[in-house]
């Protein structure tokens, strides 16, 4: 459920990214209060109209649209003006259960939790957080001589204790929600950030069109291989595809996208998760194998080859085939340009030899 819950909430953030931190806190800070208070104050509209209180089942009804009304002023960034009309609603609702069905049940305490909220929200206009520090307690006072003075007009009966337990129950988890409130936003936001970062770290190594990572992945992990050679030996193999002019120019570049995600396609799912395959320019790809012989890694080229020759590449109205040459070679990690430069001459030589071939 947590899970379904941060997610829904990243599914929000990623619309508002371009907020700063800050704004993005409060937003997630404000708009997390104002659905909890609604979300109450559904329960206790069912819950009055189902004890017959209609008046307050109306009025928490009531409540539950400008708790909308917040929802959307937040997605405006209007903090202080939704802090300021759920801090009302809250008070108006309290003050409401006190005039109608009396204050035993604990309603008073929502109150606290008014101002607890009040003194957490970090208010642009900190005249709000000190007026509402002010006349919070003095509501409470308020509150109490009402429920002192004033005879209840309705009664729930029995109903009331279990309002009282609701009441009890709701407020405790408002007040340690909001002592604890500021650590768990912050810290929400903060994994929303980092997933924006790794997002969009992804998206500099990936090839938008095929999925596959870039030539600017591929610089990188070298790099890495130079530094941290792997154990075992290490094969390439530089892949273009034939005449695929003759595709764009016979079925349009749009049949030549496709052809190039298929292959794509074919690559990936016939090499393992720990062997990158880079879209290397244009139509060219290379495949980098690990631990497998010289032999081991012909093979696969070779099923990798023979599979892109059998499929059926489907086009609106158009079927036809392509078929892939392959230049493969070890990989030297103290001379990557010169393996590089060896497969492309491998590649070169397939070309110039018919096509459609693994040449080592």
């Amino acid at each position: 459920m947590l899970k379904r819950i941060q997610s829904a909430l990243f599914s929000v953030l990623e619309k508002r990214k371009f907020l700063s931190d800050e704004e993005m806190y409060k937003y997630v800070l404000m708009l997390s209060v104002t659905i909890v208070a609604g979300s109450v104050h559904i329960m206790f509209s069912i819950f009055f109209a189902v004890t017959g209180c209609q008046p307050l089942a109306v009025s928490h009804t009531v409540g539950v649209a400008i708790f909308l009304l917040a929802c959307l002023m937040i997605t405006q960034g209007i903090y202080d003006g939704a802090g300021i009309i759920v801090s009302i609603m809250i008070a108006l609702s309290t003050f409401s259960t006190i005039f109608f069905i009396g204050g035993d049940n604990y309603s008073i305490f929502y109150l606290i939790t008014v101002l607890l909220m009040l003194l957490t929200v970090p208010f642009s206009n900190r005249i709000i957080s000190i007026c509402g520090g002010v006349l919070m307690p003095l509501l409470m006072v308020a509150a109490h001589f009402l429920d002192a003075l004033h005879t209840p007009i309705y009664s729930i009966g029995k109903a009331n204790e279990t309002l009282t337990v609701l009441n009890i129950l709701i407020n405790s988890f408002g007040a340690t929600t909001m002592l604890s409130i500021d650590k768990f936003v912050r810290s929400f936001v903060d994994r929303f950030q980092k997933q924006q970062m790794q997002e969009l770290q992804d998206q500099a190594y990936l090839d938008p069109l095929t999925g596959l990572y870039n030539r600017r992945y591929g610089d990188a992990h070298f790099e890495n291989l130079s530094i941290r050679p792997q154990q075992g030996s290490v094969y390439m193999g530089m892949a273009d595809i034939d005449d695929f002019k003759l595709v764009n120019d016979t079925y349009g570049h749009d049949a030549g996208d496709a052809t190039l995600k298929l292959v794509s396609h074919i690559f990936q799912s016939n090499t393992r998760k720990t062997d990158p395959v880079f879209r290397w320019g244009g139509e060219e790809f290379l495949l980098v194998i690990h631990n497998v012989t010289e032999e081991e890694a012909f093979q696969l080229f070779e099923k990798i080859r023979h599979k892109v020759e059998e499929t059926v590449i489907s086009h609106e109205e158009d079927q036809f085939r392509v078929t892939i040459t392959i230049g493969m070679g070890r990989l030297d990690t103290n001379a990557i340009p010169k393996s590089l430069d060896y497969c492309d001459q491998k590649l070169y030589e397939g070309k110039h030899s018919g096509k459609n071939v693994v040449v080592r």
